[in-house]
């Protein structure tokens, strides 16, 4: 067996084991509570979060908020269904009628952040009866890719999903009416909380029946009934109600396989990403090299079946980045099925100190650059009083892609439609994703469905027509001169924006 038991299976009859864990346990909690406060407090040193996507989330939040009242935006109306990414746009709006939609959402993205590190850790103590491994992993993860950019419905959906996880493990030896009342409550759940988190949950607990000892069939059929009839239920009333699974491409590439590999650990510094995969991989061989840890059967075959779906998931399906939230997900679940030996202590004082390492360094980083980024958002906000109410806003760039820096910022005029009730053409509305859509009567203003999402200035030199029935235009990026005097006037401009008032191309 080496000094790491093989499987969790005959763990109880490691004495040895069980007593260093209970030694340890305490330490470990306290140290992941101080790691995770201060993982967790660049939220509280900025007003909006330097996330690409936390602008988008916010403004939305402010139009379902405001939607049937006399502060209603007038380009836009709420059309409610069985979407499968609802999470805060069922609850922000709510909270915010007693702490203001500000604060509800920032509170959002703090419990998002809560419920991913405490289910890690649930899942774990559901597995192994302790907590040895998990909080580290989950704090890595915290600023991770899909979490630094802002996919908040995703982040609160596998938070829920890796809680869902804990409860089938911890319920397997309950009666099947149980497990399958509780069961029903969590599928729809986590299906309008965020359809990818249902699918981490279905693909895990999947996994993890199929690899128990003894396979006994008759248990087999019955967990496969539990485990697919509450899901096969969800999916008939979306179709019946006319709910959607999600719209938009479907599209796998080669590269984001690799890319996603490299740098899904920070996403705010690609090579930052770099080195804290190194020192992941190398926390990773020092213990296993050392016998200090080894993945029991169920976590072998748990990490082959996340293997196989990264490598299997397409880069787009209907949002973009869904391969690497494998990659997160499998980080936030597998150490639960690591067995911990304390044989070899140097190995795991070296293991636990390069982990705090690369938590604490992503925090400082992430405040960091939320702070580099507050006097821009701020910038920007200021240009709002500028705008005339209702008017209509066109959002372009000074570059073909922004930096990774400078990505933040090109969030921030959507915020307009809040401010100055304006419609923001780069406001992220997809039919099928989220319950807002533009009004019929303003359909020629939705330049998404050309891919005119969001036009570069050369762009705007060779279509001028697309500026036609905008009023102002905000061109992110560095700074350059007027790029079109004869339709354009300068009445704003900060570190990485101008806002321009365009002048009608019709006498």
């Amino acid at each position: 067996m080496g000094s790491a038991a093989k499987s969790l299976d005959n763990i109880a009859s490691l004495p040895k084991i069980r007593c260093m864990s209970r030694i340890v346990n305490a330490p470990v909690n306290v140290a992941v509570a101080i790691l995770f406060a201060v993982a967790v407090s660049p939220a509280f040193l900025v007003d909006i979060p330097a996330m690409g996507d936390y602008s988008n989330h916010l403004a939305r939040m402010h139009i379902l908020a405001a939607a049937g009242t006399s502060e209603a935006n007038p380009f836009y109306e709420v059309t409610w269904n069985l979407y499968p990414n609802l999470a805060m746009d069922l609850i922000v709006p709510q909270v915010g009628k007693f702490m203001g939609i500000e604060a509800a959402t920032k509170t959002f993205f703090l419990l998002s952040q809560i419920l991913l590190v405490t289910g890690a850790i649930a899942i774990e103590l559901a597995v192994k009866g302790r907590h040895e491994l998990s909080g580290f992993a989950a704090l890595m993860a915290l600023y991770s890719l899909p979490f630094a950019w802002g996919f908040l419905n995703f982040q609160f959906g596998l938070g829920l999903a890796l809680w869902s996880i804990a409860a089938w493990i911890a319920m397997r030896s309950r009666s099947w009416p149980a497990r399958l009342a509780v069961h029903s409550l969590l599928v729809p759940i986590l299906f309008v909380a965020h359809i990818f988190a249902l699918g981490i949950y279905g693909a895990t607990i999947g996994l993890y029946e199929l690899t128990r000892r003894p396979f006994d069939t008759r248990e087999a059929v019955g967990s496969s009934t539990i485990l697919v009839a509450p899901v096969a239920v969800v999916f008939c009333v979306v179709v019946w109600s006319g709910g959607t699974f999600g719209g938009g491409a479907v599209e796998w590439r080669l590269d984001s396989k690799f890319l996603s590999a490299c740098c899904f650990l920070n996403g705010n510094d690609g090579r930052l990403a770099i080195i804290a995969l190194a020192v992941l991989v190398g926390i990773a061989f020092v213990l296993f090299r050392s016998r200090s840890v080894s993945l029991t059967r169920q976590g072998r075959w748990i990490a082959v079946g996340f293997l196989a779906l990264f490598i299997a998931m397409p880069f787009r399906v209907s949002a973009a980045y869904t391969d690497v939230r494998v990659v997160v997900a499998a980080l936030l679940i597998i150490p639960a099925f690591t067995v911990v030996s304390l044989e070899s202590k140097p190995a795991i004082a070296l293991a636990a100190s390069l982990s705090c390492g690369v938590i604490l360094v992503n925090a400082a980083h992430t405040a960091y650059v939320w702070r580099m980024h507050e006097s821009n958002f701020a910038e920007v906000q200021s240009s709002f009083r500028l705008i005339t109410r209702n008017a209509t806003i066109l959002v372009g760039t000074t570059t073909p892609s922004l930096q990774l820096e400078e990505a933040p910022i090109q969030g921030a005029p959507v915020l307009a439609s809040h401010h100055a009730k304006a419609h923001v053409h780069s406001l992220y509305i997809i039919s099928g994703v989220n319950p807002i859509r533009l009004r019929p009567k303003f359909a020629h203003l939705d330049l998404g469905a050309t891919g005119f999402v969001m036009p570069t200035v050369s762009e705007l030199h060779s279509r001028p027509e697309r500026m036609n029935g905008f009023e102002y235009l905000y061109l992110l990026g560095p700074r350059i001169p007027n790029p079109m005097p004869d339709r354009l006037n300068l009445i704003a401009d900060g570190t990485l924006f101008a806002l321009y008032q365009i002048r009608s191309s019709n006498p």
